[in-house]
């Protein structure tokens, strides 16, 4: 993760603010990012202006559910009671007039499925991408993403959920721990320039560490 070029660096709540003012010039809005990034989903819902629908299919609502039953009695920022499933037996005719006429924000995967849904709603729409800007450019590309993409309006809304070289200094100081053990990331070995007082421990798949 040392590697992976750094997104622009903003708060959740500003990327909320910022997406609510975007939904404020756009009556269909499809947000393409991660659907188990749950703080995302969540600042975009919040963010979607009252009165106005959230739609997403059965696997990214039954995730949604599951983080309301655990989490939703804590902080109603976990609360997804206003999304919605369009294709389940409750979301009955009123409720998509009420999206076609009043806007909506659906949550949507790279697929043909989502965009053949999006084709119907070109006038007045606009894509949130809120994922790493290297899978829709540079030598990283996703061609699905790109071609998912194509046609519309896109912006990005996105901040990176890394840590940045800085950050993992600091936590590494306020841990003082006795060894560092990379387990993810393009670029293992760069712990060791930043934290050179500390042993890194670098291993190749398969291998063991002894303690």
């Amino acid at each position: 993760t040392l590697s992976r070029p750094a997104e622009k660096l903003l708060t959740e709540r500003e990327l909320g603010r910022l997406a609510r003012q975007i939904m404020g010039r756009y009556r269909h809005v499809f947000a393409l990012c991660s659907s188990t990034n749950i703080d995302r989903i969540a600042t975009l819902h919040r963010a979607n202006p009252q009165g106005r629908l959230t739609l997403c299919d059965r696997y990214q609502k039954e995730v949604l559910n599951v983080i309301q039953r655990r989490h939703g009695a804590q902080s109603p920022f976990y609360r997804f009671d206003r999304v919605w499933c369009p294709y389940s037996e409750s979301f009955h005719s009123r409720l998509w007039n009420v999206a076609n006429y009043q806007g909506f924000l659906m949550f949507v995967r790279s697929t043909v499925y989502f965009r053949n849904i999006m084709e119907h709603y070109r006038e007045h729409s606009v894509v949130l991408y809120s994922q790493w800007s290297g899978y829709r450019e540079g030598p990283n590309a996703d061609p699905r993403i790109q071609r998912f993409l194509k046609g519309f309006p896109v912006i990005s809304l996105h901040t990176s959920g890394h840590a940045d070289p800085a950050a993992l200094r600091k936590i590494c100081r306020l841990v003082n721990p006795c060894g560092i053990l990379p387990i993810h990331g393009e670029c293992p070995e760069a712990f060791r320039t930043l934290m050179p007082e500390t042993h890194v421990a670098c291993l190749e798949d398969g291998e063991c560490l002894s303690l």
